[in-house]
């Protein structure tokens, strides 16, 4: 199973090699081709070390041309420009991949055949970013002119929040200090106002039954 993934990553490397080789050809004319080690025993490079020449090749070729180096930026920005079902399907063969062939004047006419129709439809919408209407110089400097005003707003704002949450943590405290004091404390002096109420009312009671005692006497 691990061997199939290799060789389906090996086949997209591959592909994505030949597509950026291709690239190179259209746009400047000449490509440089690396020598394929016939012997089986040798050692091929790592896909990692292929994906990091592929890309060192973008790089360089953005560098060298303006064009490509705009298209990244433009597909960096706008990913939805460039949907997927659109992708040129790889026309390499294992022959061209052996032997570095330079694509054939047919296939190149094939590419930009199958590429034509995303030419409209990109320029349709490059218009439409064109055309979208920028707000008036009048509008934006009105703007910039209240935006001290807005900070300074943003700063009494920030101060009367503190200043809310400070009152807030203080009634906080306020209605805790009020419920030890003015509610339970107060519970606790009915509590033992009632207690002595209770025993007053004890002795007063054994009194009048001891005067009764006396008077029947």
């Amino acid at each position: 199973m691990d061997t199939d993934y290799d060789d389906v990553a090996s086949e997209v490397v591959a592909d994505l090699d030949y597509r950026v080789r291709r690239l190179e050809f259209y746009l400047t004319g000449a490509l440089e081709l690396e020598a394929v080690p016939k012997d089986e025993t040798s050692v091929k490079p790592s896909l990692y070390t292929r994906m990091r020449t592929i890309d060192q090749s973008i790089t360089k070729l953005a560098s060298q041309r303006r064009a490509v180096d705009d298209m990244l930026q433009l597909y960096s920005k706008y990913t939805d420009l460039f949907p997927s079902d659109t992708l040129i399907p790889s026309a390499i063969s294992e022959d061209d991949e052996d032997n570095g062939a330079d694509p054939a004047p047919r296939e190149q006419l094939t590419t930009v055949n199958a590429c034509a129709p995303m030419f409209p439809s990109t320029l349709s919408r490059l218009n439409l970013l064109k055309d979208l209407p920028i707000p008036p110089t009048e509008t934006t400097a009105s703007l910039l002119s209240i935006k001290p005003r807005l900070t300074r707003a943003e700063t009494v704002q920030d101060s009367f929040a503190s200043d809310v949450a400070e009152l807030r943590l203080r009634s906080i405290l306020l209605l805790q200090r009020w419920t030890k004091v003015g509610v339970q404390a107060a519970g606790h002096c009915w509590a033992d106002w009632e207690e002595r109420l209770m025993e007053v009312e004890q002795i007063v009671r054994r009194a009048e039954h001891a005067k009764a005692q006396e008077q029947q006497a």
